[in-house]
């Protein structure tokens, strides 16, 4: 399962928050582009351009499938 100690600390949004907040420190760049990094336990997108940065996470947990989406203005 995707972590799930930190997932249960955390709870499934902040999880999410934190693993979308890594990738964005580590992938988006100026510019536009997409990333993905597809798992065992969890699935991340990542798409960007001037004005807006757009992520989904997915990730199984111990209630079963979980998806967190946030659009973030730049």
């Amino acid at each position: 399962m995707a972590s799930e100690e930190e997932i249960n600390r955390l709870g499934f949004d902040a999880w999410a928050d934190n693993k979308m907040v890594n990738a964005i420190e580590d992938f988006v760049m100026p510019g536009e582009g997409w990333m993905r990094n597809e798992g065992k336990t969890h699935n991340l997108f990542i798409k960007w351009d001037e004005s807006k940065i757009h992520c989904i996470i997915r990730a199984h947990t111990a209630d079963g499938w979980q998806t967190y989406e946030r659009n973030i203005k730049r």
